[in-house]
């Protein structure tokens, strides 16, 4: 695993599932998440928690067989999409509601 360095991103940590619904950082440094596909995964830099060895064959077969082209999803293709300019532009919003939570481990509450 890299190391936090500040805006730049230090590794890909990929997941053999649709969606992530949860991630979080352990006291020990540890990343655990929690994916579409009912699996938690805890990804830790120290090799004595680290999976075994067919564990990690896999995952690794896991992931590359849910492996999608970086150039087209579906019907749709990256290059037709707009720009990071369209975020600045209105639109219609999908959904009314937001609920962005933040979680706390060390006093073991959540806020909205």
């Amino acid at each position: 695993m890299g190391s936090l360095l500040g805006d730049e991103c230090a590794q890909v940590l990929v997941h053999p599932a649709i969606s992530v619904w949860a991630v979080s950082v352990l006291l020990n440094g540890d990343i655990v998440s929690g994916c579409s596909d009912g699996v938690i995964r805890v990804f830790s830099a120290s090799k004595e928690r680290w999976a075994s060895e067919q564990n990690l064959r896999e995952y690794e077969n896991q992931v590359a067989s849910q492996a999608l082209s970086s150039q087209q999803v579906g019907d749709v293709k990256k290059s037709d999409l707009p720009g990071p300019e369209a975020l600045s532009t209105s639109g219609m919003m999908l959904c009314s509601t937001v609920h962005v939570c933040s979680f706390h481990l060390q006093e073991r509450t959540r806020e909205k």
